[in-house]
């Protein structure tokens, strides 16, 4: 093989190379890309991930599904991250929230984050399942150790539904629940607390703490209702037999709101429902009061009367065809003693200088 040959077969073998690792990203995919259903039938969406041999500690995930087509039944933890919450808002936006239960620990390689069961509500057209996803990774990202978002929006895929007929066979299938433990006694909500219980402004980020215990089972959810209209979230996590569970919401109107939450335990037991009351003021936006001056007289002066306002008097002038009047005759007495005493000194120091002056020489 000549030098030339050589070369190019380098530069062609380098240049697959580095398209391959250039295409070897962190992503986040949905599975299967494509699927067909049947009116009120329930299907499952898988989230996964793959970060290959980046180290990272959370992903957070934002999807757009059409509402009036499917309904969320659910949303589970694959147990890539041991720490997951999700919420819903049944219009299509549903979010998903994974992460590590420290900074310091980390996940690589690949694996199922979540599996979404959705339940189709229509027998024909189709519709997709897609990330919402944000250069910034505001909505959808994947966090490294370093607290920066790796996910490329552009590696993200989406799934195609299609609506085919109505599910008539056999009715709906019902969401698997763990059969009741004979004697499992339900879990106890202890206190909800809220910091702060009292604020000024919006918006306004309060966090919401949810205490509870259960006797023979553990407690593995806990569900938050905010009390302005935005709908519940489950925060999913296992807290063992007694402890808390706490989240953040961002209020943005005013008033007076019911906060609620309950436990849920691992035989899917809801608790007793625990409520506290948090009040958002509005902000003042008045301009600071203005005293108004009093006149004089003591007698308060209004800021927009100007008949209110003092009068003032100028002093008189004279103007220059005005004749200035004569002096008092009065004023004369003083001038005749200045005179006379002055001439008599003129006098005396005449008279003390010719004594000082020698007297002529004589030859």
């Amino acid at each position: 093989m000549t030098n030339k040959a050589l070369s190019f077969t380098l530069a062609l073998g380098m240049m697959i190379l580095s398209t391959k690792v250039a295409l070897a990203a962190p992503k986040l995919y949905l599975d299967p890309t494509a699927t067909s259903v049947k009116k009120d039938q329930e299907f499952t969406i898988a989230v996964k991930i793959d970060v290959e041999s980046s180290q990272v500690i959370g992903s957070d995930i934002a999807l757009n599904y059409a509402g009036d087509d499917q309904e969320v039944v659910g949303v589970d933890n694959a147990n890539y991250f041991s720490e997951f919450t999700w919420a819903n808002n049944t219009i299509g936006k549903l979010e998903i929230h994974a992460f590590t239960s420290s900074i310091y620990q980390t996940k690589t390689g690949s694996g199922t984050l979540a599996t979404i069961k959705f339940k189709a509500k229509k027998d024909t057209g189709s519709g997709t399942l897609s990330f919402n996803c944000e250069e910034t990774g505001n909505n959808t990202n994947i966090i490294n150790n370093n607290g920066q978002n790796i996910l490329t929006c552009s590696n993200l895929n989406q799934t195609s539904i299609t609506y085919s007929g109505t599910n008539s066979s056999s009715s709906p299938t019902p969401s698997p629940t763990p059969s009741p433990n004979p004697g499992n006694s339900t879990p106890t909500c202890g206190s909800l607390t809220l910091d702060p219980t009292s604020t000024t402004g919006i918006p306004k980020l309060i966090t919401l703490s949810c205490k509870g215990s259960d006797s023979d089972s553990n407690i593995t959810a806990a569900e938050f209702t905010f009390g302005d209209g935005v709908e519940p979230v489950i925060i999913s996590k296992n807290i063992g037999k007694d402890g808390t569970i706490s989240t953040t919401h961002s209020y943005t109107k005013t008033g007076t709101m019911s906060v609620k939450c309950r436990m849920r335990d691992d035989w899917s037991l809801s608790s007793n429902i625990c409520s506290k009351t948090l009040v958002i003021k509005p902000q003042s936006t008045s301009s600071p009061t203005i005293k108004p001056k009093a006149s004089p007289s003591g007698k308060i002066l209004s800021l927009v009367d100007e008949s209110s306002k003092p009068t003032y008097t100028p002093y008189p002038t004279t103007t220059p065809s005005e004749e200035l009047p004569d002096p008092p005759s009065n004023t004369l007495w003083w001038i005749i003693p200045i005179i006379i005493i002055g001439g008599a000194m003129l006098v005396y120091l005449i008279y003390w200088y010719s004594k000082l002056t020698p007297p002529p020489i004589k030859y």
